[in-house]
C-alpha cells in the first residue's frame, strides 16, 4: 500500500485537495465542540498545539461525532498530550485517521495510546513516525492494534 504525503498546515478537502487555513485554530476548537457535521477532515499540524492545546482539543473530540482524519504533525506534543488524546479516543467512535507525526511522544504517551487502542474500533490509521518512541511503546501499540491490518505506521 502506497501512502501519499499529505501536506501539512491547512484542511483537507474531500477530494485531497489541501484548502488553506484560514481559520483561527479556536475556531476550529469551537466547530468541533459544536459537532460541526462539515468539519470531517481537519490538519492542525504546525501550528504549536503543545500538550495543553491537546488537553483542549480532545475535549472537542470527546463530544464529536464527525470528525473522520485529524493531522497533528510537528505540534510539540508530549505524553501529556498524548494521554489526554489517548482519553478521547476511548469514547470518540468516529474518527478513522490520526496522524501524531515528528511530535515528542515517548513510550509512556505510546503505552496510553495503546490502552486506548483496545477501546476503539474505529481508527483505521495511526501515524507515529518522527517521534521518540523506543522499543517498549512500539510493541505495545503493535500488540494494540491486533489485527486491523495495516495503517500503523511507528
Amino acid at each position: 500500500v502506497v501512502e501519499e504525503e499529505r501536506p501539512e498546515g491547512g484542511e483537507h478537502s474531500g477530494n485531497g485537495a489541501l484548502v488553506p487555513q484560514t481559520r483561527s485554530t479556536e475556531s476550529y476548537m469551537t466547530s468541533l465542540r459544536a459537532n460541526d457535521p462539515h468539519l470531517v477532515e481537519l490538519d492542525l499540524g504546525c501550528v504549536a498545539l503543545g500538550d495543553a492545546g491537546a488537553t483542549e482539543l480532545a475535549g472537542a473530540l470527546r463530544v464529536n461525532s464527525f470528525l473522520l482524519d485529524l493531522y497533528l504533525g510537528s505540534n510539540a506534543l508530549g505524553d501529556v498530550g498524548a494521554t489526554e488524546l489517548a482519553g478521547a479516543l476511548r469514547v470518540n467512535s468516529s474518527l478513522r485517521e490520526l496522524h501524531i507525526r515528528y511530535n515528542w511522544l515517548q513510550d509512556a504517551g505510546a503505552t496510553e495510546l495503546a490502552a486506548a487502542l483496545r477501546v476503539n474500533s474505529s481508527l483505521r490509521s495511526l501515524r507515529l513516525e518522527g517521534n521518540e518512541l523506543e522499543f517498549g511503546g512500539k510493541e505495545a501499540l503493535r500488540i494494540a492494534w491486533g489485527v486491523r491490518g495495516g495503517g500503523l505506521r511507528l
